[in-house]
Formats: C-alpha cells, sequence, structure tokens
C-alpha cells in the first residue's frame, strides 16, 4: 500500500512539469486522472465481476483519451470499457461517470443512478464536489482534485486512505 501511495504521488508531482505540455491534447489530463482514480476506490461485491465501465457524459475528446488510456489494462480480474454518452439514463451500469462542466446540470439525475447501483461519480467543474460529485479535478496549488468522502461513501463506495491524503476532502 505504502509503494502505491509512493507512485501515486510521484505521478501527480510529474503532472506540474508536463501538464503545459498536454493541455494541447484534449482531455488526457481528465482521462489519466480517471484512469488513477480506479486504483483507490472500491466498490461492493457486487460490482466486482463482469466489465468495468467509465461512462462519460457527452465529451467525446476526454472518452476517446480515456479509451487510449485504458487500451489492455484491467481493474482487478475486470476489463475495461468506456463508452461516451449523450444521455444520464445510459450511465446506468457504470462504475465510474464523468460529468464536465458543461453538463453540471444533468449532476442530480447521475447522482440518482448512483444510490440504485454504486457509481463514482467523477466531475470537473467549479463547486460540483460540494453539489454532490465523489471527486472534482481541479488545479489549485499542489492539490488536483477535491473528494466529498460523505457522497461516496452513502452510495456504498470506499475511498482509499492514500487517496484521501492527495485531495482536498469536504
Amino acid at each position: 500500500m505504502k509503494r502505491r501511495f509512493v507512485v501515486l504521488v510521484m505521478w501527480l508531482l510529474c503532472w506540474d512539469i508536463a501538464l503545459p505540455h498536454i493541455a494541447a491534447q484534449q482531455g488526457l489530463f481528465e482521462a489519466l486522472y480517471i484512469f488513477k482514480f480506479c486504483s483507490f476506490v472500491t466498490f461492493p461485491l457486487e460490482r466486482q465481476s463482469g466489465d468495468f465501465i467509465i461512462g462519460v457524459l457527452n465529451a467525446p475528446d476526454i472518452a476517446a483519451q480515456l479509451q487510449k488510456t485504458v487500451a489492455g489494462k484491467q481493474i482487478g480480474s475486470q476489463g475495461i470499457k468506456v463508452k461516451n454518452v449523450s444521455e444520464v439514463s445510459e450511465l446506468s451500469g457504470c462504475h465510474i461517470a464523468f460529468i464536465p462542466d458543461n453538463m453540471s446540470k444533468k449532476l442530480p439525475k447521475v447522482q440518482e443512478l448512483a444510490r440504485t447501483k454504486p457509481m463514482l461519480i467523477v466531475t470537473k467543474g467549479a463547486g460540483l464536489a460540494r453539489e454532490g460529485g465523489h471527486i472534482n479535478i481541479f488545479v489549485n496549488g499542489d492539490k488536483k482534485f477535491e473528494i466529498n468522502r460523505t457522497a461516496a461513501e452513502s452510495v456504498g463506495l470506499k475511498l482509499s486512505a492514500d487517496l484521501l491524503k492527495l485531495a482536498v476532502v469536504l
């Protein structure tokens, strides 16, 4: 566990150097973070079989980058699939739902879905963790994301202590 934490810290520190260079590759920053979060969230047993599905709400650039990032990789014994969707209902069955800022009005509907079948809600937009997103990606000094621990745990997800150390926890 300690090794995983050190790897994550080193990985995040590299972003301070690499971020300006990857800005031109639309969605790469978000895709890499979403993929890294997978290893630090434990889903209930009933969600630990079959494909691990990451749904992206109306953000094809991010979905495409995420697909490249996860190609050939697994979460535990689960193969990873990525799908870009245009409707919240299409996120049903996903393990992770990514909601970009321009889709933030759909967050309450995604929260309803997460209550019926545990799903990690990752957002990118000001204040979205306070509104119920589980992990909100942002860049502010040395912190790159914020976590609404209560919201995540309320749908049956367990967040790694290592992940919590690196975030702004609300």
